[in-house]
C-alpha cells in the first residue's frame, strides 16, 4: 500500500481543530436532543493557559514568532508614514498588496498580541504597542482602508485590547480609524 504525504495549512488545521473541538463538547444542544442552537456552548476564550508541546505545532509556531519578530519596525510603518506625508527612514519596501494597501498590518497586530498572551514574551509585546502607537499616528489624513482592510485593523486593535490590555486600542485609536472609515463609508 502506498502512503501519500501531504501538509494541512493553517486556515485548514485551524478548521479541522474547530470542528474536533465542537464534536467533543459535553452538553452540546445536539446531544441533550435540543435545537441544536450553539448559544452558549461555544465560547470564546482568550488563550489563558494555552500551552504548546513539543511537535510539529510547537515547531510551526516558533518559526512564524521568529520570523513576524524579525520584521524590522520601520520596514513595517514605512508606506504608512510615506502615505500620511511623515518622515520614513530608508528601507525597504516590503512589496506585494502590503505596499499599496497596508492589508495585512491588522494581522500582525493581532498575531503579535495572541503570541504574548500564549507566550508572556515582553519582546513581542513591546513590539507591537510600539507598532500600533506609531501606526496611530498615521491615521490622521491617509486612513483610507477597503472594508477588507478595515475589518483586519479593527481585528487587530479588537486584540491589543483583549490580550495585551491595551486601552487606547479601543478608547483613541478605533474611534479615530472609526471616524475616517465613516466619512468615507458614508461621504456627506
Amino acid at each position: 500500500m502506498r502512503r501519500t504525504r501531504f501538509t494541512i495549512s493553517g486556515p485548514i488545521l485551524s478548521m479541522i481543530l474547530f470542528l474536533v473541538t465542537i464534536s467533543f463538547i459535553e452538553g452540546s444542544p445536539k446531544q441533550k436532543g435540543g435545537s441544536g442552537d450553539p448559544k452558549g456552548v461555544i465560547q470564546p476564550f482568550n488563550y489563558e493557559g494555552v500551552q504548546l508541546l513539543d511537535g510539529r505545532l510547537k515547531d510551526q509556531f516558533e518559526q512564524v514568532k521568529d520570523f513576524y519578530f524579525a520584521l524590522r519596525d520601520n520596514d513595517l510603518l514605512k508606506n504608512f508614514r510615506e502615505r500620511a506625508g511623515l518622515l520614513a527612514p530608508e528601507g525597504p519596501d516590503l512589496g506585494g498588496a502590503y505596499s499599496r494597501s497596508g492589508l495585512t498590518f491588522g494581522q500582525w497586530l493581532s498575531a503579535f498580541a495572541r503570541m504574548y498572551k500564549i507566550t508572556g514574551d515582553v519582546a513581542i509585546r513591546d513590539k507591537a504597542i510600539y507598532l500600533m502607537d506609531e501606526w496611530a499616528k498615521t491615521i490622521d489624513g491617509y486612513y483610507k482602508p477597503g472594508h477588507y482592510v478595515y475589518d483586519k485593523d479593527v481585528q487587530g486593535l479588537v486584540d491589543m485590547y483583549e490580550y495585551i490590555g491595551i486601552e487606547r486600542a479601543l478608547h483613541q485609536f478605533f474611534d479615530k480609524s472609526a471616524g475616517w472609515t465613516y466619512c468615507l463609508l458614508f461621504p456627506a
